[in-house]
C-alpha cells in the first residue's frame, strides 16, 4: 500500500513486528524443612570466682590546700572528697560621712484652717401615763 502526497513523492509505510515475552510462575512441587534441637544433660565442673567490695566512709572535717589525688594502700583505693568553702574576710572602709545639723527658727503665720468640734445632745423623755398603758393593751 502506498500513499501519494499532493505534488510530492510517494510514501511507503514500513511496519515492524515486536515480540512481547511474558513469564508466569508455576508451582511444580513443594518441600518441607524441619529443624530439630536435641538437648542432653552433661555434668561439668568449673571454678567460680566472686569478689566483695567493702566501702568505708571516714569523716575528716579538715581544711586542705586543694584536691587530693586518689591513692592506693595495698588492696584499698582511697578517694578523697573535697568541697569548696567560701571564706569571707570583713574589713571596714570609710566611704563617706554624712553630717546632719539641726537649726530651729520661728516665724509668725496667720491663716484659716478647718477645725472640728464634737457636740452631744441629751434628751430625757417622761415615762408614759398609767391610762395610756391601759389603752394600748
Amino acid at each position: 500500500m502506498t500513499y501519494k502526497i499532493a505534488n510530492g513523492p510517494e510514501v511507503f509505510p514500513v511496519v515492524e513486528e515486536e515480540a512481547i515475552v511474558r513469564k508466569e510462575a508455576e508451582v511444580t512441587g513443594a518441600v518441607r524443612v524441619t529443624r530439630r534441637v536435641r538437648e542432653e544433660m552433661r555434668r561439668v565442673s568449673t571454678d567460680l570466682a566472686s569478689e566483695e567490695i567493702e566501702v568505708e566512709r571516714v569523716p575528716c572535717d579538715e581544711f586542705v590546700e586543694g584536691p587530693i589525688p586518689e591513692r592506693r594502700e595495698g588492696d584499698t583505693v582511697v578517694l578523697s572528697v573535697v568541697e569548696e568553702v567560701p571564706v569571707v574576710v570583713t574589713r571596714y572602709r570609710l566611704v563617706e560621712q554624712v553630717r546632719i545639723t539641726r537649726r530651729r527658727r520661728t516665724e509668725a503665720w496667720e491663716g484659716t484652717v478647718p477645725v472640728r468640734r464634737g457636740e452631744i445632745a441629751v434628751e430625757r423623755l417622761d415615762p408614759p401615763a398609767a391610762d395610756e398603758d391601759a389603752n394600748e393593751t
